[in-house]
């Protein structure tokens, strides 16, 4: 009997722990977008090509998406899903680009697009 208190306590305590990192990390990631500064790790992104975007915040059909937002689209053409954080969008080449969970970086005509679920926001509890 004491086993299974003891266990439950440690089960407790372990779900406080995490619920309360998530809070800390949300707290963080809404401190950085009001200093207008998102953190998004990758190799092979670069400032450089950041500023080559036209747009860090737009309105892609009903859905208002900005930079760091976690999204799933899937394509017309090929039917594949894509998962990953939006850069931004390239307006007069109409491209969204995407950095996919794997570190690549993947442009998709807004066209082509069939299927668009946002996962979840920078710095926003959905």
């Amino acid at each position: 009997m004491q086993v299974l208190e003891y266990t439950l306590g440690m089960a407790v305590l372990l779900l406080i722990v995490s619920v309360a990192g998530y809070f800390a990390c949300l707290v963080d990631e809404k401190r950085y977008s009001y200093r207008n500064r998102i953190i998004i790790k990758s190799q092979i992104l670069t400032e450089s090509y950041l500023e080559r975007l036209d747009m860090k915040c737009f309105k892609l059909g009903k859905m208002q998406l900005s930079i760091g937002d976690e999204i799933k689209l899937r394509i017309v053409e090929s039917n594949k899903t894509y998962r990953g954080k939006v850069l931004g969008i390239k307006k007069y080449k109409e491209k969204l680009c995407l950095l996919t969970d794997d570190d690549n970086i993947m442009e998709f005509r807004v066209i082509h697009i069939k299927k668009l679920k946002i996962v979840s926001r920078y710095g926003k509890i959905i």
